[in-house]
Formats: structure tokens, sequence, C-alpha cells
């Protein structure tokens, strides 16, 4: 008996001290055509990824991707932010600003069209810039 109430008193420390086990799992998302992503940025429920093929788009939790970085001149993306309504993309040409509800409506690879502005970097060559984007969070 005394064996039995041992045993049940160490069945109960380990059941009670345990740590809960979490059902939480990453789920991998949809490939970018096997494009190295080397940033992102948030606006609402759409995602943006920064990658050396340019910008892509996804509006469904990374389920699927478009491009949207038409009229870029280098699309070798580098660092993406949003910033009120527009996307700030920096690439080594400099950095380039366009609508939110531009890109996220039409989607469209096609367009040539040049982004709205472009700023101009007149020390990128003298200096090294680094961008640390973070959100609200930290």
């Amino acid at each position: 008996m005394k064996n039995f109430s041992l045993f049940l008193v160490l069945l109960l420390s380990v059941v009670l001290i345990s740590p809960p086990k979490s059902n939480a799992q990453w789920v991998q998302t949809n490939e970018l055509l096997g494009a190295e992503i080397n940033c992102f940025a948030v606006s609402g429920e759409n995602l943006f990824a920064g990658t050396y093929k340019g910008v892509f788009l996804s509006t469904n939790n990374g389920t699927s991707w478009t491009e949207v970085s038409s009229g870029l001149t280098n699309i070798s993306v580098l660092s993406l932010a949003v910033s009120g309504t527009d996307l700030f993309v920096f690439t080594g040409s400099g950095v380039f600003v366009r609508p939110l509800l531009e890109l996220i409506t039409s989607g469209e690879q096609s367009s040539t069209q040049l982004p709205e502005k472009k700023i101009q970097l007149k020390q990128a060559l003298q200096l090294k810039v680094v961008l640390h984007l973070c959100n609200a969070l930290g």
C-alpha cells in the first residue's frame, strides 16, 4: 500500500508539474518562385515581400503572391516600409514610393508606368545606409 501511494504521488506530481503542450504549429506558405526574401512589410491584411526579383504582394496570408514591382528601375529590393498610405521600396538605385491602394487594387505586372515619386539619396555613394524597420511593437 505504501508503494502504491508513493506511485500515485509521483504520477500526480509529474502530471501537475508538466508544462502544457501547445498545439500551435508553423505552417509553410507558398514560395515566391524560389525568390529569397530580404524583407517584409505589412499593411492591414496585405503582406509585401521584398526579394532580389522584385516586390511581391499577398492578400491572402501568403497562399498566393503577385509581383507588383513594375516601374522599378532596379528590382533588387533591400528594404520595405509602409508609411501612411504609401509603400517605400529601397533598392541599390534609391528609394521609391508608391500608393498602397494603387498596388493592392491593380496588382498588375505588365504596367510600364514609373512609380509616382523617386527620392534621391545624394549621399548614397559616400555613406553606408542602414535601414531598420520596426512596427509599433518594436
